[in-house]
């Protein structure tokens, strides 16, 4: 049982108590036994399991140094002394002994006694990393957790996204753009993981949005355009009521993502830092990848089209300190933005957007014709 533990000899090796100490020990199985050096100090980071003082009693103040240092690690001290008197046990035990032993005692009282002392210390160790094994399987269980969770928000924004975005790409760009957004404006990193985690459900009330609206290929009427904007309240509000930080900040990008800096955006025409930063920074990086993304409606803006976009719209639509982030780590963004860019052939997607139009319109020339528009302006707020 006491095999694995190591004992911490304070005093001479060769007195009388040394001897009677290391018998002991060496019966019970600890035959790994250090004598301690005078002055010395044992660390308790050395894997001691027991210190035992020997002294006739004039160095008991020795043991409140040697209980100090080794209550660190909560490794107990028993003291062995000669014609212990109940003064002296009092004034031991006051110095922080866990034990105190007189050596005129018998050798089956002295052998339970460093036994009894030595078993707590293991005891301990056995607790010690039984609860770091639970802590581990909580950590573990802990990290699961918000690896489905995260899964669980990007499969949901791309769920919304594949309602007008084929492969839903888009949600992975913008949340990695946001992090990275957030990283460089040195935003606490619990902050810059809700961010990541939340953003992909910036678009998730899109969900709500009728089919003839959403998919239209061509621009959206001042009607439709209204119908539109809604989708920012509809995802508020299919994200509201939820205690967990992730699906709190998710609400606050849904709603806020259009509003602009100088107050006229959409849906509360919200100014400055009124907007909640992850709206912000969501803002910007939306913009930018929608700008940088052939649409059914659009070919895509060249990359340092959109920077420049970005950057002529700091102060206006977007937060000049967002924006200054945002270019800063432009090269580790635009490799974002390589890393998951869409696949080079759409033919299927635009394929899917002919065939909902020619469901829509009886006509087939009118069909024809509104897929035909998709380089004309959307007005939708995505660019």
């Amino acid at each position: 049982m006491f095999d694995m533990c190591r004992a911490w000899i304070d005093g001479p090796n060769d007195s009388r108590g040394a001897r009677r100490a290391v018998a002991v020990l060496s019966d019970i199985g600890c035959t790994d036994i250090v004598f301690g050096k005078k002055g010395e100090q044992p660390s308790p980071w050395d894997d001691i399991d027991l210190v035992i003082v020997i002294t006739n009693g004039a160095q008991l103040a020795r043991i409140s140094d040697l209980r100090a240092i080794m209550s660190v690690a909560l490794v107990p001290v028993v003291v062995m002394l000669e014609n212990v008197g109940e003064w002296l046990r009092s004034k031991a035990f006051r110095h922080g002994a866990h034990d105190v032993i007189d050596l005129l005692a018998g050798g089956e009282e002295i052998h339970f006694r460093i036994s009894n002392a030595l078993e707590t210390r293991v005891c301990f160790r056995a607790l010690l990393s039984e609860r770091e094994q639970l802590e581990n399987v909580v950590a573990r269980s802990e990290s699961k957790l918000d690896e489905s969770r995260l899964e669980i928000t990007r499969r949901l924004g791309r769920a919304a996204e594949y309602r007008d975005n084929e492969t839903g790409n888009h949600v992975i760009r913008v949340s990695s753009a946001a992090a990275t957004t957030a990283r460089v404006l040195n935003m606490p990193l619990q902050e810059i993981e809700l961010i990541a985690q939340a953003s992909p459900l910036h678009d998730i009330g899109k969900i709500g949005i009728p089919d003839n609206i959403l998919l239209k290929p061509g621009p959206l009427s001042e009607l439709e355009r209204r119908i539109m904007k809604r989708h920012t309240v509809i995802g508020a509000r299919i994200l509201l009521g939820s205690d967990e930080p992730i699906m709190q900040t998710a609400r606050q990008i849904a709603l806020t993502h259009h509003e602009r800096w100088d107050g006229s955006g959409y849906p509360r025409h919200l100014a400055g830092g009124k907007t909640p930063i992850a709206g912000r920074i969501v803002a910007v990086c939306d913009v930018f990848d929608a700008l940088a993304s052939k649409r059914p409606y659009k070919e895509s803006w060249r990359y340092d089209e959109a920077l420049e976009y970005i950057r002529s719209h700091s102060g206006t639509q977007f937060d000049p300190r967002v924006v200054g982030a945002f270019l800063e780590a432009r090269s580790e963004i635009l490799a974002i933005t390589r890393r998951y860019a869409e696949p080079k052939s759409r033919g299927a997607q635009f394929n899917r957007y002919d065939t909902i139009a020619r469901l829509r319109y009886a006509d087939p020339e009118k069909a024809r014709s509104a897929v035909g528009t998709e380089s004309e302006a959307r007005g939708d707020g995505d660019i």
